[in-house]
């Protein structure tokens, strides 16, 4: 339950980082960059929580 929620933590702090990112620079394809950089560095996929049921 602990690893679950500390996994959810760091989807969000995965989705902030990649909107930070996307409002900033105001390009899509830097959203899709940090948003391969956040799925390699935390070593999975945040869209398999997302359409997990």
């Amino acid at each position: 339950m602990v690893l679950l929620m500390n996994r959810a933590v760091l989807m969000v702090l995965g989705w902030t980082f990649c909107w930070v990112i996307y409002l900033t620079s105001n390009s899509s394809m830097k959203f899709l960059g940090a948003w391969a950089i956040y799925t390699i560095c935390w070593g999975d996929l945040p869209l398999q929580y997302i359409m997990s049921p």
